[in-house]
């Protein structure tokens, strides 16, 4: 399993987290390259509490993180923008361990393609490469949980996340020891040069504000959908 692993400071706990996606960020001025992980959501507790499990209020929270540095999302029934954190992982994490299962796969070039895998229920998978932005490019891998496909017409559409996005980057020499400004997002496509993303955002419910995956932008791309071959790698 893909996975997120960290070792606190303080209480020399372990925790392990299953990837959601993976962030790649290649300076390409320098060719050097920084991954971070998305570990997967959940609802916070005290760990080994003797009085209750279950943190109060509650609140969801997922964490990206690179071998130096995270960032922590944290989501309320009501908003509370002070609750995210980031920064380097010296003095809170002793460890942090980004464990990525790569396995055989094959990239499904049509609809032909994508519709024999469909029918072999192969777990699919995708690699989004988005234009380069000054010297930075981005590339995101994630599995893909949710795919339709209609014979008739031969369409397909993959809808799935949450992804981990960068939404800022820092200077290429401190890249490595800072964290980016991340969002998560959902991801919607049905054709590989284009994706639609929506993003968590600050939402008006009644009178109260959330975050909630609210706002959706198009983005051009160069995807790649896979079909995994059921091997590992190495």
């Amino acid at each position: 399993m893909s996975s997120l692993t960290w070792l606190t400071e303080g209480e020399k706990g372990y925790g392990r987290f299953a990837l959601e996606s993976v962030c790649s960020l290649r300076d390409a001025s320098t060719g050097t390259t920084v991954t971070y992980g998305l570990g997967s959501e959940v609802l916070a507790g005290h760990v080994y509490g003797a009085a209750g499990l279950v943190m109060k209020p509650n609140y969801l929270f997922q964490i990206a993180a690179s071998p130096k540095a995270h960032a922590i999302f944290r989501t309320y029934a009501r908003h509370r923008p002070d609750r995210d954190s980031s920064g380097t992982n010296a003095g809170l994490f002793k460890e942090m361990d980004l464990k990525v299962v790569n396995r055989g796969a094959v990239v499904l070039c049509d609809f032909a393609a994508i519709e024999d895998h469909f029918d072999r229920h192969s777990q699919f998978s995708a690699r989004v490469t988005f234009p380069q932005v000054a010297a930075t490019v981005v590339e995101i891998e994630f599995p893909v949980k949710h795919v339709n496909l209609q014979r008739a017409h031969r369409r397909f559409q993959v809808e799935t996340g949450p992804i981990l996005l960068p939404t800022r980057i820092h200077a290429g020499r401190d890249k490595d020891i800072s964290m980016p400004k991340f969002n998560t997002a959902f991801i919607h496509f049905n054709r590989l040069e284009e994706v639609e993303v929506t993003l968590r955002t600050p939402t008006r419910v009644g009178l109260r504000s959330t975050r909630f995956y609210s706002k959706t932008v198009k983005l051009l791309a160069d995807v790649s959908l896979l079909a995994s071959l059921n091997r590992r790698k190495g």
